[in-house]
């Protein structure tokens, strides 16, 4: 199951290194979520980190000035067991990229 929303993201990050053997190649993207408001101590948003594939996906929007509002889409998935997660799969900036 997919759905989409629009979020402002707030930053980027990505690794690709090899660490005790094991290659990794990731981007990490930052995006204000609301905060769960129904107990009374919290309020207001926080950023908070979803996986967005391979280091390739940082060069997508590295050059746009941030924050920014993005529609992000994201996949629900399970491994049978427990509660499934959401997984980021695509982000679409909302703004023009800006002129070199």
């Amino acid at each position: 199951m997919q759905f989409d929303t629009v979020a402002n993201v707030t930053g980027i990050k990505r690794f690709k290194d090899t660490v005790e053997g094991k290659a990794y190649d990731s981007t990490t993207v930052f995006a204000e979520v609301a905060m769960d408001e129904k107990s009374g101590n919290a309020k207001g948003v926080a950023s908070q980190p979803f996986g967005w594939g391979t280091s390739e996906n940082f060069s997508r929007i590295a050059h746009l000035p941030f924050p920014f509002q993005a529609k992000l889409t994201f996949e629900m998935v399970t491994n049978g067991k427990g509660s499934g997660k959401q997984v980021l799969i695509d982000l679409k900036p909302l703004q023009p990229a800006p002129k070199a």
